[in-house]
């Protein structure tokens, strides 16, 4: 996400940058562990004197600094997490604006399909024991779509290296042939490949769009020796929603413009095409259009406003 966003910015800044002004990313690598993420912040915000934070990536993560950087007035612009928490309250966090649908409409979106098109399916749940993994749970259930508790199972978010044997047993023994995932792409890998060795026949899946991009989910199982046209066999058929086109619609004026941006301006180690790159460049373009609807007097509040 990081290398596609200074695309972006590398594109603007070599067309003369937003009102004149070249745009610079600065990145620290939380790990993904919200404990890490308070000190990786406070470098930002007191060593590098960020103007603002653009294209924080995860839930737990992001809430672990979202009061103090709200509280310092900071502009805290297109989280990447579809948590209903950082959109519904702008009184409480008036600084900070998503990029991604959030994870209850996402839910009542595939809840309406599951309801509409899988009634007669043995449904299950998997999904990460955070608020991803309930605003999932919530939305289903506006929906209608609830669970059997025996066709539920869990995990702690982070701990899916270790692989979901023990929840894909419990799944498929019960029953589940549709699971729906509320969980992050290498939770869902790991789901998969639990499930060759759990389940005598393949669930059909329904992905949260976080957990359904194609290439971290391809290259997660790579890694796990499983070879890339099986697992592109394992994601046929499987159901996501997502508020952004596919990355394979090549008809899309934006995936167009985007793809050629990253192919001349990405700099990254792995600039492959893929969901997450498009989500980065994406970032790099709402960040610009908003730096210059905030116009030539640049401050803070006026970016916010």
């Amino acid at each position: 996400v990081d290398d596609a966003v200074r695309a972006y910015f590398d594109y603007v800044n070599s067309k003369g940058g937003a009102h004149g002004r070249k745009i610079t990313l600065v990145v620290k690598d939380d790990a993904y562990r919200a404990g890490q993420t308070v000190s990786t912040a406070s470098a930002l915000i007191n060593k590098d004197k960020v103007f603002a934070m653009v294209g924080s990536v995860g839930t737990q993560t992001h809430i672990s600094v979202i009061k103090d950087i709200n509280r310092r007035g900071i502009p805290d612009l297109f989280v990447l997490s579809g948590y209903s928490g950082f959109y519904t309250d702008p009184k409480k966090y008036p600084t900070t604006f998503g990029s991604l649908g959030t994870y209850v409409v996402e839910a009542k979106i595939l809840g309406k399909y599951i309801k509409e098109n899988l009634s007669s399916k043995s449904l299950g749940v998997l999904y990460q024991t955070d608020d991803f993994g309930r605003n999932t749970l919530e939305g289903l259930a506006i929906a209608g779509v609830t669970f059997d508790p025996k066709k539920t199972a869990k995990f702690v978010a982070g701990t899916q290296g270790s692989g979901l044997d023990a929840q894909m047993k419990t799944l498929c023994d019960n029953g589940a042939d549709t699971v729906v995932v509320g969980a992050t792409a290498s939770a869902f890998a790991a789901a998969i490949n639990s499930a060759i060795k759990s389940c005598k026949t393949m669930p059909q899946w329904i992905v949260i769009s976080v957990g359904s991009d194609a290439t971290t989910f391809q290259t997660i199982l790579g890694a796990r020796g499983v070879p890339a046209a099986q697992s592109a066999g394992l994601l046929a058929g499987t159901i996501s929603a997502s508020h952004a086109p596919s990355p394979a619609e090549a008809d899309d004026e934006y995936v167009k413009a985007f793809k050629k941006i990253n192919d001349e301006f990405n700099k990254g180690p792995d600039k492959r095409w893929d969901n997450n790159v498009m989500q980065g460049i994406n970032i790099g373009y709402m960040m610009t259009a908003a730096l210059l609807g905030a116009g030539k007097n640049l401050t803070r509040p006026g970016i916010i406003k």
